[in-house]
């Protein structure tokens, strides 16, 4: 899940010509009060080349003192 979103390009590449649903895991650093479910949809927009949105997204667990791990569906349109 640490590197899951360096291989973005990779899946959005395997998806069907119309797009579909990529489900991610990221591990990323937060402050306190900060919403980790923003924080990492705009990780992984910034990452991406082609139309996406947030479906679902949730916090799995904490890993390390301000260290979440979180997971996204994302909604991608080519």
């Amino acid at each position: 899940p640490e590197q899951a979103v360096e291989y973005l390009q990779s899946a959005v590449s395997a998806l069907k010509p119309d797009g579909g649903i990529i489900h991610v895991y990221t591990h990323l650093h937060t402050d306190k009060g900060e919403d980790e479910i923003s924080k990492a949809g705009e990780i992984v927009k910034d990452r991406l080349k082609v139309a996406n949105e947030v479906v679902r997204g949730r916090v799995v667990k904490e890993v390390g003192p301000r260290w979440t791990q979180v997971v996204l569906d994302l909604m991608i349109r080519k």
